[in-house]
């Protein structure tokens, strides 16, 4: 069994084609995976009073799905990649706006769409939603 570190799945995350996973990491991977799905609750937040409770505390609580909600242990949050943004996976009209107003739009004779890309994808991104 191999130990994947942190620093191994981020370079694999930013660059996968570049930094491929050794099957042992891919296991690895996978066991942790599988750790997160099989997660057991900490405990059981009462939806009316907002107080959790252990299932010591509040025995049934577990199978009272109308009174109580079960609480797991939060992962951290996802880190956005250094050169990387989050944007909507449709294109606001504003991102839409923004690629057809880029300078670098144009017809030729044959009416066909010509673009230079990388200009128009900046412009997009420009105009996504930041929040």
């Amino acid at each position: 069994m191999t130990t994947i570190t942190k620093e191994r799945i981020e370079l694999y995350v930013k660059s996968p084609l570049e930094n491929g996973l050794t099957r042992g990491e891919q296991m690895d991977l996978a066991r942790i995976a599988l750790a997160s799905l099989e997660a057991e609750p900490i405990g059981y937040m009462n939806r009316f009073t907002g107080r959790v409770f252990s299932l010591d505390e509040q025995p049934g609580a577990d199978t009272d799905t109308d009174v109580y909600e079960p609480v797991y242990a939060a992962p951290p949050a996802p880190v956005v990649p250094d050169g990387y943004a989050l944007v909507p996976v449709e294109p606001t009209d504003e991102m839409i706006a923004a690629a057809m107003n880029c300078e670098d739009v144009m017809f030729n004779s044959d009416e066909s769409f010509c673009v230079q890309f990388g200009n128009i994808y900046e412009a997009m991104l420009a105009a996504a939603p930041q929040k």
